[in-house]
């Protein structure tokens, strides 16, 4: 592509990047000579590859994480109730001589094997998943097709297992270990005591869901708002029935010649005649699409502040029209702009803005690159969206393809190598891509085609590694609300239990179903307080790790903030109502005989 050039480097150990990149430019700098300043760079490989992605997997890593140690809370929740059901069996061990060390191993044995039950069943749906979502990281994730589970994903799963087991087995099974013997065997195996201490275990951990779900709601919320916003983001451009594709010649091929009229006029002509194609343009940056773009210098005039960079482009007449920019001011490249014809170019408005303080810019003059050529401004377009939909517009400025003769400054860096082809279509796409290969080939063999792609799918694909946040946010936010909806369900249903004969005697002695149900309710509702109060806490902290997918929201949204905890709150006394009707219903006399 032009003079674009990325050799892999493989550096001997101990060799410091740096020290080899000063090497490099200096004999870059003795070889190369161009109008476009250049440099040389070195990237680590790995670096480049992840990196639009790297933010969206440590919000993956984070997220699996925090959902984690809510189902692991949850288990343990519903391990302290057993070890509160087997009072009895516990207290008749201890006093046939079960020693405490033999109890703890009892439970942590328990644990471990629902935890070995569970990374089971996890890795067999984790297979499951990875399968069917095969095609669907293909398109989010660089090289996805080597996604596979291996040894060293067992390994992980082998150490999780020990490390969920032990974790959050150990205290119920310390609570058993030391649990009173002559307590346990007096009043059916309940001791008031334990029970409580149980309980405040429980609502400890409890809380602690809460507190974590809230936190992942919240995150999902704002990239629910971060995804409507990019949504309803005014591109400046039309997407719909638009192809986008690009072409490479190969070097040395059009040395002698201009590549323009030899190559790049004549596949315009021939597309443009397909039967379906509305209209044709070329340019060397199509929006959303460019792998590469090149800067240069505007230098000073009677009407700007001081020598400036802008982004310079070319593109062919038409342009404008099949991509649905709308002109400002003036009009576009025409047929008129030949190589003999007065130079021309068209500027955004932000070029204008910033260095013309938003005056007229027509028929002003302006001078670019290092061996200096003159232009003209005949057109303003509006300012689009030209590198990702997050990103603001850049001063930039067109040059018309036919008037880049082999003499220009810039004809060797941005039109003699490398041009993007856009089609606007009459037909869907699927139907014309083949059409339009074929096409290209027979125009002009030697050159290299690159994927069709619609605009549409350019626009998705710009905004990939939000859609990516925003998917695993939001699921592991829905498993983290479920998980802890199930918990507090649990956990009242289990106290709804304990209290059976509290209530008989509350309702033998006056108490109607509303008090009964009041009683449940407030109990839930205080421990979703206090994990709605821990949560937003959290929320402010960790919704700061998601400012980097953030468009159009800021991570301390007060309405988001606010919505999560009462959404949460709202199904969990929905989730709570069950436990409650049960309390209501039961009957004094049989609540009464049950102790």
């Amino acid at each position: 592509m032009g003079h674009l050039w990325g050799p892999i480097v493989r550096l001997h150990p101990g060799v410091r990047p740096q020290a080899l990149e000063s090497v490099l430019a200096g004999v870059h700098s003795q070889f190369v000579k161009s109008d476009i300043p250049n440099r040389v760079c070195l990237l680590h490989l790995h670096d480049q590859l992840v990196r639009e992605v790297r933010p969206a997997l440590l919000a993956l890593e984070i997220a699996v994480g925090i959902v984690w140690l809510i189902a692991c809370s949850n288990v343990a929740g519903l391990l302290l109730a057993r070890v509160a059901a087997r009072r009895t069996e516990i207290a008749v061990r201890s006093a046939l001589g079960a020693s405490r060390r033999r109890m703890v191993a009892q439970f942590l044995t328990e644990s471990l094997l629902l935890s070995i039950a569970a990374a089971v069943s996890g890795l067999g749906i984790a297979a499951l998943i990875l399968r069917i979502s095969r095609h669907m990281l293909a398109a989010m994730l660089p090289m996805a097709q080597n996604i596979h589970l291996d040894w060293s994903i067992f390994a992980g799963l082998v150490v999780l297992t020990l490390l969920t087991a032990l974790t959050f087995g150990t205290v119920p099974a310390l609570l058993a270990a030391w649990a009173g013997t002559e307590a346990g065997l007096r009043n059916s195996g309940r001791s008031q005591t334990g029970d409580r201490r149980h309980n405040r275990a429980r609502a400890v951990l409890l809380v602690s869901e809460v507190a974590l779900s809230i936190a992942l709601l919240t995150g999902a919320g704002l990239m629910m708002r971060t995804m409507y916003a990019l949504r309803h983001v005014p591109l400046g451009f039309r997407t719909d029935h638009l192809l986008v594709t690009s072409l490479t010649a190969p070097g040395g091929l059009y040395n002698d010649q201009n590549i323009g009229a030899k190559a790049w006029q004549p596949l315009l002509d021939a597309v443009r005649q397909l039967p379906g194609v509305r209209d044709a343009a070329l340019s060397t940056v199509m929006p959303l699409k460019h792998p590469i773009e090149w800067q240069t210098i505007v230098y000073k005039t009677n009407w700007t502040e001081g020598d400036v960079d802008a982004v310079v482009r070319a593109a062919s007449p038409g342009l404008m029209e099949v991509l649905g920019i709308r002109m400002h001011s003036g009009r576009f490249f025409n047929l008129d702009d030949t190589p003999t014809s007065i130079p021309v170019a068209v500027v955004n408005r932000v070029f204008v803005d910033r260095y013309l303080g938003g005056g007229d810019a027509l028929g002003k003059q302006f001078r670019y690159g290092r061996k200096a050529a003159t232009v003209t401004v005949v057109g303003v377009i509006d300012d689009i969206h030209q590198d990702t939909l997050t990103d603001a517009s850049r001063p930039e400025f067109y040059l018309c393809t036919p008037q880049i003769a082999r003499d220009n400054p810039l004809y060797l860096a941005i039109v003699s190598k490398y041009m993007e082809l856009a089609i606007r279509i009459e037909v869907a796409p699927g139907a014309m891509v083949a059409q339009l290969r074929r096409q290209i080939a027979e125009v002009n063999p030697h050159l290299a085609i690159g994927e069709f792609s619609t605009m549409s799918e350019a626009v998705e694909d710009s905004i990939g590694a939000q859609k990516l946040a925003a998917g695993v946010v939001g699921v592991f936010g829905g498993l983290a609300l479920l998980i802890t909806l199930a918990g507090l369900y649990g956990l009242l249903s289990y106290l709804v239990e304990q209290r059976t004969r509290e209530i008989g005697i509350r309702m033998a002695l006056g108490a109607d179903r509303v008090a009964v149900i009041s009683m449940v309710m407030r109990q839930a509702l205080l421990l979703m307080a206090l994990g709605a109060a821990a949560g937003v806490c959290i929320a402010f902290w960790s919704n700061h790790l998601l400012h980097a997918f953030l468009y159009g929201v800021t991570a301390s949204d007060p309405w988001t903030i606010a919505l999560a905890p009462l959404g949460l709150v709202l199904c969990g006394l929905a989730a709570a109502a069950v436990p409650a009707r049960r309390a209501a219903s039961l009957n004094p006399v049989e609540a009464l005989r049950a102790e």
